[in-house]
């Protein structure tokens, strides 16, 4: 019989096992290319920087994700042109209801936001835990948002 700790490390390897897999035999990547403003700028910085986006040469194998401040995400999404990906700073771990301050992926996707960055070092710093970032993750992909899963990035 295999202990609880032995378990766990063999189920760990199984997982490990699959990701690897799977990954070895995904399709070729392309280039990604995210920008967080984190808690930066104005309507008219926010703007400008649209305005800059928009008339930017990209290469067609490079991803580009813009994760604008919450409060200017919903106007980003309606001005920036549509090979530029928008994200958000964060989102729920569930659906809508009585949630002060929180955004959920539903709302999100409602708007036309692709992207979460789920996790990061400053969220963690305020004691967003490892299972926290798990449902979050899990709920944004199974309302069809991409993750940008921040994992052990230190805050300094």
């Amino acid at each position: 019989m295999i202990s609880g700790p032995a378990r766990s490390l063999a189920s760990a390897s199984k997982a490990t096992a699959r990701a690897f897999h799977a990954s070895a035999r995904s399709e070729a990547r392309k280039f990604f290319v995210g920008g967080n403003w984190k808690c930066n700028g104005s309507v008219s910085q926010v703007n400008d920087l649209v305005s800059m986006l928009n008339q930017s040469t990209l290469s067609t194998e490079t991803e580009v994700v813009v994760c604008p401040s919450p409060v200017y995400t919903q106007g980003v999404v309606e001005k920036l042109r549509s090979d530029i990906s928008v994200g958000a700073q964060d989102c729920w771990v569930q659906g809508n209801g009585a949630f002060t301050g929180e955004t959920s992926a539903d709302m999100l996707a409602d708007m036309g936001v692709g992207w979460a960055v789920i996790g990061h070092s400053e969220r963690r710093g305020k004691g967003e835990a490892n299972e926290e970032v798990a449902k979050k993750a899990k709920y944004a992909l199974d309302k069809g948002l991409k993750v940008m899963a921040c994992c052990g990035e230190p805050l300094e």
